[in-house]
């Protein structure tokens, strides 16, 4: 995997992923989707979604990449990092909606 196919990967993410997740989980939420939440439960989602994402960043950060598992692995973690951003960042929406 090269190094500019994953910027490019991570820039699609980040432009694209990241935004339609959170809208996603907002407007679930906005419907009243999942019934047991409440805005405390919407609270806990958004800070174990955000430890969890710097968790997964640092251990992207750290790993050693110099073979192709490696970078196969850094992709994954950082893959999952941005997906839990987003996470994040719609339950932390949803709580004002």
């Amino acid at each position: 995997m090269s190094p500019f196919f994953l910027a490019t990967f991570v820039l699609l993410i980040m432009s694209v992923g990241i935004p339609a997740v959170a809208v996603a989980i907002a407007y679930a939420a906005w419907r009243g989707k999942p019934k047991t939440f409440d805005r405390e439960m919407y609270w806990t989602a958004f800070a174990t979604a955000a430890i969890a994402s710097v968790l997964a960043f640092t251990v992207a950060q750290k790993l050693n990449s110099n073979s192709s598992g490696g970078r196969l692995l850094t992709a994954i973690c950082l893959f999952l990092a941005l997906l839990l951003f987003g996470v994040s960042m719609g339950c932390g929406i949803s709580v004002f909606t």
